[in-house]
């Protein structure tokens, strides 16, 4: 069987490259003995009985928040904030505790679920008929928050740069987001437009990072694997 030295892995298909760091294999003679992965350890009662009290809890907690808010409107969805933030604990939180999801999606997720969380702050924070002019949602924190997804992302494939591939999807789908945040500046949607130009210049210099590093062999394989061409 084959043995990556650099990736300390064995290997069982007929390659002359590891599939994971994609370096010539040093020899082909290694033996060792057939494993299997670990199990999942069932979870405890204990845990079984917070995580059904949990999402027991959430549902019951948001609609006792919007009848509250209903019985005293005055002008203000302030339900919505609370909604939005249940559902990102509810959804968003416990899914990024989850060991098999990959780094990278976790990152995207919680980088949109943020900002959505911020931008239902802003515009349910006030008082529906006197919304602000300007959304400092998208100007200030908006911007600011993908950037630090992006260097999170980055930050993470420098560290695992086996699994750089795997960083490549949500790198890109934050690059294309700060796209669409610098053009709703250029449009007018905010007041200031440096936020998201410093946004726009650290998305282009991860677009470039992600091409130029990622090998063009895994780059193809990982294209067709998320489009199926």
């Amino acid at each position: 069987m084959l043995y990556c030295t650099n990736c300390k892995v064995h290997i069982s298909t007929k390659t002359d490259y590891c599939p994971l760091c994609h370096k010539k294999l040093a020899g082909d003679g290694v033996e060792c003995t057939q494993t299997f992965p670990k199990m999942k350890k069932p979870l405890s009662n204990t845990k079984k009985k917070w995580k059904l009290a949990f999402y027991i809890a959430c549902p019951l907690i948001m609609g006792t928040t919007v009848l509250i808010n209903l019985l005293t409107y005055n002008g203000v969805l302030w339900s919505v904030i609370d909604i939005l933030a249940l559902m990102y604990l509810w959804i968003f939180g416990m899914w990024s505790f989850n060991k098999d999801a990959a780094l990278g999606k976790k990152i995207i997720v919680n980088t949109i679920a943020i900002n959505i969380l911020i931008v239902g702050i802003n515009i349910f924070g006030y008082n529906l008929t006197t919304l602000p002019n300007h959304f400092w949602s998208l100007t200030y924190v908006v911007p600011f928050v993908m950037i630090a997804g992006m260097l999170a992302s980055n930050i993470a494939s420098f560290i695992k740069s086996h699994n750089i591939k795997d960083f490549f999807f949500s790198q890109v789908s934050i690059c294309f987001m700060a796209i669409g945040v610098f053009v709703m500046a250029v449009c007018g949607f905010v007041t200031e437009i440096y936020p998201a130009a410093i946004l726009l210049s650290i998305a282009l210099l991860t677009l470039m990072r992600c091409v130029l590093v990622t090998k063009r062999k895994a780059l193809q394989e990982e294209l067709k694997r998320r489009f199926y061409f």
